[in-house]
């Protein structure tokens, strides 16, 4: 099977916040929807999460990743990219958006670290 992502991802369980910025392109105001879900890999391009929450593809979020040796979670906005429903949980995978050039360093070098841990 060759793989297809475009870049590696990282297997890694973090809280994950997750606040809803709109509903498959239709602005979310009013909604109060925040949540926190579990990280299952992540890489630069996107993430994996569970969620007891469906999010529909098209929706976008804002995710706030709690990484150890950061003091405060580091925000990304992204879009849902799937959403699986399993036994009793929504596999969600969300393509980032955007981030500015510090927090894609914060990123790059708390993968690295990931890395680093994995292979030792």
């Amino acid at each position: 099977m060759n793989e297809k992502r475009e870049y590696p991802r990282i297997p890694e369980h973090i809280a994950v916040d997750v606040r809803l910025i709109s509903l498959s392109d239709i602005p979310a105001e009013g909604l109060e929807f925040m949540s926190e879900a579990e990280m299952e890999n992540i890489s630069e391009g996107g993430v994996l999460f569970d969620t007891n929450h469906e999010l529909p593809e098209g929706t976008f979020i804002e995710l706030g990743f709690h990484f150890e040796e950061m003091k405060t979670p580091l925000f990304i906005k992204g879009k849902v990219v799937r959403s699986i429903r399993k036994e009793s949980h929504f596999e969600t995978g969300v393509k980032f958006l955007s981030y500015s050039i510090e927090d894609k360093e914060l990123m790059m070098r708390h993968l690295a670290k990931a890395i680093n841990k994995s292979n030792n």
